[in-house]
C-alpha cells in the first residue's frame, strides 16, 4: 500500500523540486510485495527520482521492468502513468528515440481507453496535450522540426476549441518550441 501511495505523489513531488524527498521516501519503503501492481508501483517511483538525481540508466531499467509488470498485470492505466515518466526520464537521458516510441504508444490512446473524469489521480491517463507536447519536443530534438510544427499547429487548434487554460498554455509552449527551433525567434517571443 505505502508502494501504491508514493507511486500515486511521487511526480508531484519530484516534479515540484524535491527529488531528495521523494527518495528518502523510496528508500524507506518495504521491498516485499504483495502483488506485481505493488512492484511495479515501487519501480516507478524509482524511475520518477532516478531522472532527476540518477543513475538514470538504474531508473530506466527500474521502469521498464515497471512497465512489464503492469502490462503483464493488465493494469493499463498504470501502465500508461509509468510510459508517461518514461517519455520525460528518456528525455532526460537524450535518448529521443525511445522518449518518441513511448510518447507515441500513449498518442495512440483512444478515448474510449482514458479513465472516468472521477477517477483517482492513478487511475487517470495522462492528459492528451501533454503527450502532444512531449511528441513535440521528441520530433524537434530528432530534428523533424517539420512533423513537430505539424503536431504543434493541430494541438494550438485544439486547444483553442476546447477552452481548458492548461491545454491552451501547453500548446503554445509547443509552438515557442518550434518557432525557435526553426529559428523564427521573433515569432516564438509574440507567442510567448
Amino acid at each position: 500500500a505505502a508502494a501504491e501511495l508514493l507511486a500515486e505523489y511521487a511526480g508531484g513531488i519530484t516534479h515540484n523540486g524535491h527529488p531528495i524527498r521523494c527518495r528518502d521516501l523510496f528508500r524507506a519503503l518495504p521491498t516485499r510485495f504483495t502483488s506485481d501492481r505493488a512492484h511495479a508501483c515501487y519501480l516507478l517511483v524509482e524511475l520518477i527520482w532516478t531522472a532527476f538525481l540518477g543513475p538514470i540508466k538504474d531508473g530506466l531499467n527500474a521502469g521498464e521492468r515497471a512497465l512489464e509488470l503492469a502490462t503483464s498485470a493488465g493494469d493499463s492505466r498504470l501502465a500508461n502513468r509509468i510510459r508517461m515518466e518514461l517519455v520525460i526520464a528518456y528525455r532526460y537521458a537524450s535518448d529521443s528515440v525511445r522518449s518518441r516510441a513511448h510518447a507515441e504508444q500513449l498518442a495512440a490512446l483512444s478515448p474510449t481507453e482514458a479513465a472516468p473524469p472521477n477517477a483517482a489521480p492513478n487511475e487517470r491517463n495522462p492528459e492528451p496535450v501533454l503527450v502532444g507536447f512531449d511528441l513535440v519536443l521528441a520530433y524537434v530534438y530528432q530534428g523533424d522540426v517539420v512533423r513537430a510544427t505539424q503536431l504543434a499547429e493541430r494541438e494550438h487548434q485544439e486547444a483553442l476549441r476546447g477552452g481548458n487554460a492548461l491545454a491552451l498554455a501547453t500548446a503554445l509552449n509547443a509552438l515557442i518550441v518550434v518557432r525557435f527551433a526553426s529559428g523564427a525567434y521573433a515569432e516564438a517571443l509574440v507567442v510567448g
